[in-house]
């Protein structure tokens, strides 16, 4: 692994029911003091609606926040693209979604970002979310859509998709979103065959699943290029520090340095610190000891 890194999520609220807590210069900055070097730009946080990514000048705000973290030093590796609202419940086609996905590509230029995240789409049979998922439909529309994002996402130099495993709602189905297990991100990535694109493991969503880290991590192999860090106690999607939760760590780093994972161990925990008062005091020492846990955990 080549260190340890945080979405700057850590710092605000990525979702998109919830209130955006600090800016993108503030939570930058306070990353920065906590001791993290490398950052996640989550260019879902500011696509929402009313946020800087949504509107005309969204090119001259990237701009000016990529010169504000150059000037704390900050290095870019991974960034989270736009992500479709639930509003419904499942992934229709909106064009103003995906001109916003289409942005963070974008951004990730802007920005210096090399591998940009990106969630699968989700279909039910008739789409009808009390039959399950539809597997032949949600694979040939990410083939779809994903080769579309190909075309924009080929015009920067050196920047990758990840594509993320997503994780299974409480329904009664227990087996009703598309690529919420290894196996079928491994067949939707490998199907795409593309040198740009690959895999983003995100640790949380996993837990909720019931997947067997190890043995997912040992499938993905080389294919994966980003992670999502958190924890939680298996049941909702609470996006905690390592270790406030009911996951084994040491067992997952361990695997990760087998598998010779070349990417940024990223911590992804927008409900630990993110979920505080505006209290900077609470605030900037949950963001420590957020980077002491990765610390801890990358030196195992």
């Amino acid at each position: 692994m080549k260190g340890i890194s945080t979405s700057i999520c850590a710092d605000s609220i990525c979702y998109h029911k919830r209130p955006i807590v600090v800016d993108a210069k503030t939570a930058i900055a306070n990353c920065v003091k906590s001791g993290f070097k490398t950052l996640d730009f989550s260019f879902h946080n500011y696509a929402r609606d009313g946020q800087p990514i949504s509107e005309d000048n969204w090119q001259d705000w990237l701009k000016e926040i990529r010169s504000y973290a150059d000037s704390l030093g900050v290095d870019w590796y991974q960034g989270h693209a736009f992500i479709y609202p639930k509003d419904g419940n499942f992934d229709q086609h909106n064009d103003t979604y995906e001109e916003r996905i289409r942005r963070s590509i974008v951004g990730c230029g802007i920005m210096g970002v090399k591998v940009l995240v990106l969630h699968p789409r989700n279909f039910f049979i008739d789409d009808d979310i009390n039959k399950p998922y539809d597997f032949i439909r949600s694979k040939r529309e990410n083939l779809r859509y994903i080769a579309g994002y190909l075309k924009e996402v080929e015009k920067i130099p050196g920047l990758k998709l990840a594509i993320e495993n997503l994780f299974l709602p409480a329904t009664p189905q227990k087996a009703n979103r598309y690529c919420s297990c290894a196996d079928e991100l491994i067949d939707l990535v490998d199907t795409i065959g593309s040198d740009r694109v690959g895999i983003c493991w995100d640790f949380g969503h996993a837990n909720i699943s019931g997947q067997n880290q190890c043995e997912s991590l040992e499938k993905i192999g080389e294919r994966l290029i980003a992670t999502h860090v958190h924890d939680n106690a298996g049941t909702i999607d609470e996006h905690l520090a390592p270790f406030f939760g009911r996951m084994d760590w040491p067992p997952i780093i361990a695997k990760l340095k087998e598998i010779d994972y070349k990417g940024y161990f990223t911590l992804e925990i927008q409900h630990f610190a993110g979920g505080l008062p505006p209290v900077p005091q609470m605030r900037d020492q949950a963001l420590k000891l957020s980077h002491d846990i990765a610390e801890y955990l990358f030196s195992l």
